[in-house]
């Protein structure tokens, strides 16, 4: 597995929040693993993925990424303070974003299967891996949210982007 180092930054604040229509994400973001026992290997990784990031997050923060609603809050804040202080001079904002992307955007799709349900879809490129939900036939993009909150700031927030995702999931129960 390894993310996209050549992703288009104009693009991101245009990727869609949730998409319905399976052939529209597959001519989007590309086919889908299909090998069960790759699968299961992917969401081994994104386990230990978050687990590193939780780690690393955990020892400089007040706020803990315990995989609840509010933790979402916590990382919004350390995105806002933290991302412009990884920026220098020889680190490009797009290796900055590629990092993050895969740290955070694991996390809040882990979040997102523990507490909201649904299941990792991946695809050759992880960036457009995606949690599906088999009840409303719907697919959510974490790493694409984490890369527009970067992108596009606060207005943008992950904590906004889980409480419409909740409000979806709700209405359609």
């Amino acid at each position: 597995m390894s993310a996209s180092t050549s992703i288009d930054l104009e693009e991101v604040p245009g990727w869609p929040d949730l998409i319905t229509d399976p052939l529209e994400s597959t001519e989007l973001f590309g086919a889908f693993v299909i090998d069960a026992i790759e699968r299961l290997r992917l969401v081994e990784e994104m386990e230990h993925l978050v687990e590193g990031t939780v780690n690393r997050m955990d020892e400089g923060m007040s706020a803990a990424l315990d995989f609840t609603d509010e933790s979402l809050e916590a990382l919004d804040e350390i995105i806002g303070e933290g991302f412009s202080r990884n920026l220098d001079e020889e680190t490009s904002i797009v290796e900055v974003i590629d990092d993050l992307v895969m740290d955070l955007g694991a996390y809040l799709g882990l979040l997102i299967v523990e507490n909201l349900g649904g299941e990792w879809r991946f695809r050759e490129d992880i960036w457009h891996a995606s949690i599906f939900f088999p009840r409303i036939g719907a697919e959510c993009y974490p790493f694409h949210r984490v890369a527009r909150r970067l992108v596009v700031g606060k207005d943008d927030s992950l904590a906004l982007f889980y409480d419409g995702l909740l409000d979806v999931l709700e209405v359609q129960d």
